[in-house]
C-alpha cells in the first residue's frame, strides 16, 4: 500500500497531505518526521533528486522541486522502485501545472488543480494512474453533482478537507464555494454567519480576517450542528494566529492550523469541540511505527 504522500513548503509547513491505512494518532508524527528527514537532506539537494529511506518494511522517497520538498511512503509492494516511480508521475504532473518547478506562491495558486491531480494520480493507497495524458483527460471530464453524504471544511485556496465527495466533484464544489464567498462575504464582519441549502445539503460560511471559511453537511449535519463546528475552527485559528488573521500570518501558522483541523473534524464526523483537549493532541510526540 502507499501509505502517505505528503508535500510541503521548504520550512516544513504542510502544504498537501494524503493518508492511507496509517491510524489517526500516528499522522501527526509522521507528519513531523517526514519534515525533520527533509530538513536534514534536502537542503542543498537538485531538483528531482532523489532520496530514499526505510525501516523494516517501510520505505520513503523523497525529493526537492522548486520551493516544495515531496515525501512518499509505502510498503509491500510499494518497494523504493514503485515509490520513485509515483514520485516521478508527481512532479512532472506539477511541473506541467504549473509550467517550471514551482515557488510557494505558485503551488497555492494551483492548489486546487494540484490537489485534484494528486487524487487521480494516488487514490485509497493505490497507484492509480500514470499516464499525463489519460489524468489531463480525467480532469477535462469532471462535471458537477450534488455530493451524496459529506461533510466538508474548506478555507479558501488554503486548505481543504473533503470527505465522501467523489474526486472528480471537488474541483467544482471549490468553485462553487468560493463564487458563494465572493457574491456574500465581501461587506461581512467577522465571524457574522451565512446559510445557505439546496434540498437536504446545507452550508454555513463566513470571514475571518483575511480568510474565508466554509463548512458544508447533511443528515445530521443541519445548520446548527454546522454552525457549531465553524465556531470551533474559527477560535482554533484566533488562538493560533492570536486574532483574525491575515493571510499572511494563516500561510506563517499553515501547518499548526492543519494538524488544529484534523483534530477537530475527522472522517466527516465533528470530533473535538473542546479547546485544551485539541491543544492537547496536536502537541508534538516521536513518530511511532505503523
Amino acid at each position: 500500500m502507499l501509505l502517505a504522500v505528503l508535500i510541503s513548503n521548504s520550512v516544513g509547513n504542510i502544504l498537501v497531505e494524503r493518508f492511507n491505512g496509517v491510524p489517526a494518532e500516528e499522522r501527526l508524527h509522521w507528519r513531523s518526521f517526514l519534515v525533520k528527514l527533509g530538513a536534514d537532506n534536502l537542503k542543498h539537494a537538485k531538483n528531482e533528486e532523489l532520496f530514499v529511506a526505510s525501516h523494516k518494511s517501510v520505505y520513503i522517497v523523497y525529493t526537492v522541486l522548486g520551493d516544495i520538498c515531496l515525501y512518499v511512503v509505502g510498503k509491500d509492494e510499494y518497494d523504493e522502485l514503485a515509490l520513485a516511480e509515483a514520485i516521478f508521475v508527481i512532479t512532472g504532473s506539477i511541473k506541467d501545472i504549473c509550467k517550471k518547478p514551482p515557488t510557494e506562491r505558485t503551488f497555492l495558486d494551483k492548489y486546487g488543480k494540484i490537489c485534484l491531480t494528486l487524487d487521480e494520480i494516488v487514490w485509497k493507497g493505490i497507484l492509480e494512474n500514470t499516464d499525463k495524458e489519460r489524468i489531463k483527460r480525467l480532469m477535462l471530464r469532471l462535471r458537477l453533482q450534488w455530493p451524496r453524504l459529506f461533510f466538508l471544511t474548506f478555507l479558501g485556496f488554503h486548505s481543504c478537507r473533503f470527505n465522501g465527495v467523489p474526486a472528480e466533484e471537488r474541483l467544482h464544489w471549490r468553485s462553487f464555494l468560493v463564487k458563494l464567498g465572493a457574491d456574500n462575504l465581501k461587506h461581512a464582519k467577522n465571524e457574522e454567519l451565512f446559510v445557505a441549502s439546496h434540498k437536504s445539503v446545507y452550508i454555513v460560511y463566513t470571514v475571518l480576517g483575511d480568510i474565508c471559511l466554509y463548512v458544508v453537511g447533511k443528515d445530521e449535519y443541519d445548520e446548527l450542528a454546522l454552525a457549531e463546528a465553524i465556531f470551533v475552527i474559527t477560535g482554533s485559528i484566533k488562538d493560533i494566529c492570536k486574532k483574525p488573521p491575515t493571510e499572511r500570518t494563516f500561510l506563517d501558522k499553515y501547518g499548526k492550523i492543519c494538524l488544529t483541523l484534523d483534530e477537530i473534524v475527522w472522517k466527516g464526523i465533528l470530533e473535538n469541540t473542546d479547546k485544551e483537549r485539541i491543544k492537547r493532541l496536536v502537541r508534538l510526540k516521536p513518530p511511532t511505527e505503523f
